[in-house]
């Protein structure tokens, strides 16, 4: 395959060995533990950290709140499994497979990548404690004991999804007893606390101590917590970093069950203004309470010696969520939501989409990277579970999964280099409304916007800061708000919501031969057009080079360029237009070259260390460049930004002169620099004195590049660069 034009100069691809891109956080503290602790109907108003009235006591989630950031704005599902899925593998449910608790027994599939693989490939030790909610069998049995499960699906169990440790359930209903008698675990039990296992995927059911004449002797929370502990005794003077995912069960279904266990309703058993239920809501959640602030003291002090050298807390990221809104199941009703405040004034509830049933908390800590003056700051960015694997592998130094929808929110938490934008949050809804509330199918958010559908085919927009409570929507006979919503139903609707249920991300790989092209079914994995569901990788494991080219139209969610051994170009050409929604990547070994065609995303273009930008072209969304950006023949109109263009310190622009003319870089939003800038002439070129190139022009243009390289010139003669608002230039100039 040869390129349509002629190169001016040779280009080199950077070394296949060169780093893998971490992000914006090269000035960060060392690799952080991560313990990601995860509630089960936890309401954003439950305890004080959000709600000062609550009458629910949370002093240690409150401490949260106060050392570290409490992000005011965070989403997650209706339900309880597919928000797992989107805290695991950072696909909201109009993209993932598992969006609707109807799907628990299919699980995670084994195509998928989770924050345990990422980080576990990364060299981190990687747990789940408590809740894990796929692999295992489920029952009908509603006894306390619960009868004991099997494997039924071995590629979702956590064993299979990169995490190397774990204890606590499978399965969703199994999860709403707290008297079970036994539980899933990866270490072997004594002789006499195993029950039938499953080693052959390295799992045994381990004895909890619940039998039938002693059927509440444990209360599995507290077994959990436990075991967590002393897995963080454990990792004290260990060289590699660890993830926990410490998913807790309460204050999630069989409220009763605490009035049996050891301590029983605690400090509420006489509280003069609650009901049963509500005494044992509020028993459940501050007992997580307090085991949240030992498992934040076992981090301090790792063997509770009362000698801090082992402290492990300084450096361990600590984040709290929960899965949903709170509900009115077991008994707590509607009334106990209100008289609790659990969702601290917000509409709704578990299983529709008003704030109060998708939004949830999220407090982050980490104490080397938050500064003292940043403590306690609330941020009301929207934000949601499918940012959690960006935000784990950024700092971890690892790439996340290819296009999905989360975001990292490291740059935000640790202060340090550019927090991305992220598309609108969507989710959908499958349940029945157990608060009274219309049946809702789905929702979006867009900065303050929100509009909600409802199955009978009505909307109702909103002003989240006019209207948090959702109280009143906004009046859609007028042309403005009409506006609105056409806007965000289209954003919506291409986001995958209202999809049947077979409508999920499916993963192509590119088996073309040289020279293929990129629309030919054929040449993919898949053997079907490529189409706007799929994360598509065009890869070379050859040490020969390797050129897919394409002359029409490819619509993706992602797509990914990258040379295993030898060089992989993508040659997209005049008519061509290939896009990726979520993302364009351009990956070590990988070549974009345009000539005249278009590469574009309604996220971002990402140009990794040892990846190359090359050509004429136009580029839509924004561009993050760690790579070679080097613009090719000027009368193909060299390379137009159409939105903000970000050089990373690696970043290399390299820029060749005429006696005419230069090549040019053009953006229409803003252009920051860093980096590396090459200026070299073309053969045989003689330039005049008092000459002025344009070689980089913008909406606005910030920054400026650490390293230039200039080209000697003849007759006495030599370059200066000038930096200006709105472009930079080349200034001939004599000696």
């Amino acid at each position: 395959m040869q390129f349509p034009y002629r190169l001016k100069w040779p280009i080199l691809v950077l070394s296949l060995s060169s780093a893998v891109f971490s992000g914006a956080i090269a000035a960060t503290p060392p690799r952080p533990n991560i313990l990601y602790i995860f509630a089960d109907d936890l309401g954003w108003g439950t305890g004080q950290f959000n709600n000062p009235d609550s009458p629910i006591v949370t002093p240690n989630l409150n401490a949260l709140a106060q050392r570290g950031l409490n992000f005011t704005r965070h989403y997650a599902a209706t339900v309880c499994s597919p928000s797992r899925s989107m805290l695991y593998t950072g696909f909201h449910t109009g993209h993932g497979s598992n969006d609707r608790n109807a799907n628990i027994n299919s699980g995670l599939r084994p195509q998928e990548v989770t924050v345990g693989e990422i980080l576990r490939s990364a060299g981190y030790a990687t747990s789940v404690w408590g809740k894990w909610g796929w692999g295992g069998s489920q029952s009908n049995d509603q006894s306390d004991l619960r009868a004991n499960p099997v494997i039924h699906l071995p590629a979702a169990l956590p064993t299979r999804q990169g995490f190397d440790t774990f204890y606590g359930y499978l399965n969703h209903t199994r999860a709403h007893s707290y008297f079970v008698d036994s539980l899933w675990t990866t270490v072997e039990p004594a002789e006499q606390k195993k029950y039938h296992s499953a080693p052959a995927e390295g799992l045994w059911l381990e004895r909890t101590g619940n039998t039938a004449e002693t059927p509440h002797a444990a209360y599995t929370h507290d077994l959990v917590a436990a075991k967590a502990e002393a897995y963080i005794a454990s990792r004290a003077g260990q060289p590699d970093p660890f993830l926990m995912m410490v998913c807790f069960t309460t204050p999630h279904q069989r409220l009763d069950h605490i009035s049996r266990s050891p301590n029983g309703l605690g400090q509420y058993a006489n509280h003069p203004t609650m009901s049963q239920r509500e005494k044992e809501h509020a028993a459940m959640v501050t007992r997580m309470d307090a085991s949240i602030g030992a498992l934040i003291a076992r981090l301090a002090d790792p063997n509770a010696d009362g000698d801090s050298a082992d402290s492990l807390l300084a450096n361990t990221l600590i984040l709290f969520s929960s899965d949903n809104g709170p509900t009115p199941e077991t008994g707590l009703d509607k009334s106990g939501l209100i008289n609790l405040d659990l969702t601290g004034g917000l509409r709704g509830g578990k299983r529709d989409l008003y704030e109060g049933g998708i939004r949830t908390p999220l407090l982050v800590r980490w104490d080397a990277a938050i500064t003292a003056e940043r403590r306690g700051t609330k941020i009301s960015r929207p934000t949601e579970l499918t940012d959690f694997i960006s935000t784990a592998a950024d700092l971890a130094g690892a790439q996340a999964p290819l296009g999905i929808d989360g975001v990292s929110l490291a740059p935000t938490i640790t202060s340090r280099g550019m927090q991305r934008q992220r598309l609108p949050l969507v989710s959908e809804n499958f349940e029945i409304s157990q608060t009274a509330n219309p049946n809702s199918d789905w929702s979006i958010v867009d900065g303050d916007d929100k509009l909600i559908k409802f199955r009978s085919g009505k909307f109702e927009l909103y002003d989240l800061v006019t209207d948090p409570a959702e109280k009143a929507p906004l009046d859609l006979t007028l042309e403005a708000n009409r506006s609105r919503q056409q806007r965000l139903k289209a954003i919506a609707l291409a986001e995958g919501v209202g999809q049947p249920d077979s409508y999920c991300v499916e993963y192509a790989q590119w088996i073309g031969a040289e020279g293929g092209e990129l629309i030919d079914a054929a040449n993919w994995s898949l053997n079907a057009y490529p189409q706007p569901t799929w994360i598509t990788v065009i890869s070379n494991s050859a040490t020969t080079p390797s050129t897919v080219h394409t002359n029409g139209q490819i619509s993706t969610l992602a797509l990914e360029v990258r040379g295993e051994h030898g060089l992989q170009s993508l040659l997209v050409e005049g008519r061509g237009e290939v896009s990726g929604r979520n993302e364009v990547r351009v990956n070590r070994g990988g070549r974009i070259m345009l000539a005249g065609g278009r590469v574009g995303s309604s996220r971002w273009i990402d140009v990794l260390p040892g990846g190359e930008l090359l050509g004429s072209g136009e580029l839509r969304g924004d561009v993050f460049c760690a790579g070679l950006l080097s613009p090719g023949d000027k009368s193909l109109g060299g390379i137009s930004f159409r939105d903000d263009v970000h050089l990373l310190p690696e970043s290399i622009v390299q820029i060749h002169l005429d006696d005419e003319d230069s090549d040019r870089l053009t953006a229409t939003g803003d252009l920051k620099l860093d980096g590396e800038l090459k200026i070299a002439l073309i053969e045989n070129t003689r330039i005049q004195a008092g000459r002025t190139f344009d070689v980089l022009v913008a909406g606005s243009v910030t920054g400026k590049f650490r390293k230039v390289e200039l080209p000697p010139l003849a007759d006495n003669l030599t370059l200066r660069l000038r930096y200006l608002p709105d472009r930079v230039q080349l200034l001939v100039e004599t000696r």
